[in-house]
């Protein structure tokens, strides 16, 4: 599949998906310069970008990782394993984990084990693929060791991630009224008084983050129970595991905390606290 994506700032971004593989990207960022960014879920993407206006960029936020781009084509690649691949033929990508960050030029690869920082190799740009697809089948000849052991996990987690998640969610619901309030004022052009504006920001900030960090997990994990689906020995065991991961409603309200946290990011645009719509969570338990 293939995707084509037009911004200010944003001449065209070109994204090619394989099978199983999944990614977000609010609309709304689309309508105005500035930082894009890409939530990669699941497998593999290959991206061609154009050379970026100074005031745009392009970020790709996988579970381990924040792959900052310019003007580049790349891949991204999360196997079934949750290892992590990053391979360059145009341009320079920088990989970031934490404060730790890492340039990865054209003809090189930069990978990565859960819980382990990145490895870099120039391979050369002849040879990518060619690495990519040792490198592929070298993880996945450890699939069935590392997977039976995260599903026993995060099937024993499972009720209490989703109910963190369901009250995350009811509880930024709960400010409808604010909600509405906040957007009817910035909609009309009215100037908000720096007193109500502040006290706004201190109901919502915390219940924003709060459900962000549940969203982030709980939105990779489904997505990998899903990946999971062209091994179905590996799946054999959890299979009431995949179906709640994959369940209408769950995926309903995945839908729905995505939508509320694209309205207030836009409320959230020009406030130093914007910072916080960008947080990463990298380094916390995987389930």
């Amino acid at each position: 599949m293939e995707v084509t994506l037009r911004a200010p700032g944003m001449p065209g971004t070109l994204i090619r998906m394989a099978a199983s593989s999944q990614f977000y990207l609010d609309p709304q960022v689309l309508d105005s310069p500035g930082l894009t960014t890409i939530e990669h879920l699941a497998g593999q993407l290959s991206l061609k970008v154009e050379k970026l206006a100074s005031n745009a960029s392009l970020d790709i936020r996988s579970r381990q990782s924040v792959i900052g781009v310019r003007g580049t084509e790349f891949k991204v690649w999360e196997a079934p394993t949750l290892d992590l691949l990053v391979s360059v033929t145009e341009g320079t990508v920088g990989a970031k984990q934490g404060t730790k960050e890492i340039r990865v030029p054209s003809g090189s690869v930069a990978y990565k084990s859960v819980d382990e920082s990145f490895e870099s190799r120039a391979v050369g740009i002849n040879r990518v693929v060619e690495f990519e697809e040792h490198w592929f089948d070298t993880v996945l000849s450890d699939l069935e060791v590392l997977a039976r052991p995260r599903l026993i996990i995060m099937d024993r987690k499972w009720e209490s991630r989703t109910q963190s998640f369901s009250k995350a969610l009811l509880a930024l619901q709960g400010q409808s009224a604010l909600l509405k309030d906040w957007k009817s004022d910035v909609s009309a052009g009215k100037t908000i008084a720096t007193d109500v504006l502040l006290r706004r920001q201190k109901t919502i900030s915390p219940l924003l983050l709060n459900l962000r960090k549940v969203l982030f997990f709980l939105e990779r994990d489904t997505a990998w129970v899903k990946s999971l689906e062209e091994y179905p020995k590996i799946l054999e065991a959890h299979r009431d595991l995949a179906q709640k991961a994959q369940s209408k409603a769950i995926l309903r309200d995945l839908s729905i905390a995505r939508r509320l946290l694209a309205e207030y990011k836009v409320l959230y645009k020009d406030s130093p606290l914007g910072d916080m719509m960008e947080d990463d969570f990298f380094g916390e338990d995987l389930f």
